[in-house]
């Protein structure tokens, strides 16, 4: 079985992975400007190559790996999703794929999918097989970098790894712990806003660079998946070759 590479250029990074059918043998991320490694992964050559990006000025340096030329997904490369919302061609593809990744692992339950980067996106998938919509707010770090820049006091540091405990004894320490606890706080409400009322119960799902650091927030109802993005794409991959 030939291995595909998955590439999922964000808006911060990009992550590779390479599949042999659906299972994942290898998962990287690199932050936009960093030089590709050589070689890319220790597993293999890959001999397709499928992406979907929200970042088309970063997509560069991934148009061609190892001779492969790079297939970009659009939002109707998805025919196993019915997009059931007014503007189809607008939905960013990485929510479609973070939509089809989750409805592989949950066929007839439904999905909500939180996806936890630059931006966090909150999306819904029918247990038929519909997107249906969601919402988006901004990530920690996009939060953390808006505050420094529309003050002229507050400083701009490291969001820690870990959720912060007790007060901030600090200016910084105080930010990071509004930023973190804040969004914890979002992923939450929004979440329940999205599910209540509804007449099925979703699994529900989380991913992207800084839901780990949030899942403890979380009940565990939550299943984390920091390859969900990439599964979808794999998915709609099948799809075009099929």
């Amino acid at each position: 079985m030939p291995l595909l590479l998955a590439i999922d250029v964000g808006n911060t990074s990009t992550t590779l992975g390479l599949f042999q059918g659906e299972q994942l043998l290898e998962q990287r991320s690199l932050l936009h400007g960093a030089p590709l490694p050589a070689p890319l992964f220790r597993t293999g050559t890959h001999a397709r190559a499928v992406g979907a990006s929200v970042a088309p000025s970063q997509q560069g340096p991934f148009q061609v790996l190892g001779g492969v030329p790079t297939v970009w997904l659009r939002s109707g490369s998805f025919p196993l999703l019915k997009i059931e919302v007014p503007s189809p061609e607008s939905v960013g593809v990485d929510r479609l794929a973070n939509a089809l990744g989750a409805l592989q692992l949950s066929p007839q339950e439904g999905a909500l999918v939180i996806d936890v980067g630059t931006a966090i996106t909150w999306d819904l998938v029918s247990p038929e097989g519909a997107f249906l919509g969601g919402a988006i707010g901004p990530g920690p770090q996009l939060s953390f970098t808006a505050l420094h820049n529309s003050t002229e006091r507050l400083p701009l540091g490291v969001l820690p790894e870990e959720l912060p405990q007790g007060p901030g004894r600090s200016t910084l320490e105080a930010l990071q712990r509004g930023v973190l606890w804040g969004a914890c706080g979002a992923l939450k409400e929004v979440a329940e806003r999205i599910l209540h009322p509804l007449p099925f119960t979703p699994r529900r799902f989380l991913t992207g660079g800084y839901a780990q650091a949030l899942l403890p927030a979380l009940s565990s109802t939550y299943q984390y998946d920091p390859a969900l993005t990439l599964r979808g794409i794999v998915a709609a991959a099948k799809e075009l070759y099929h």
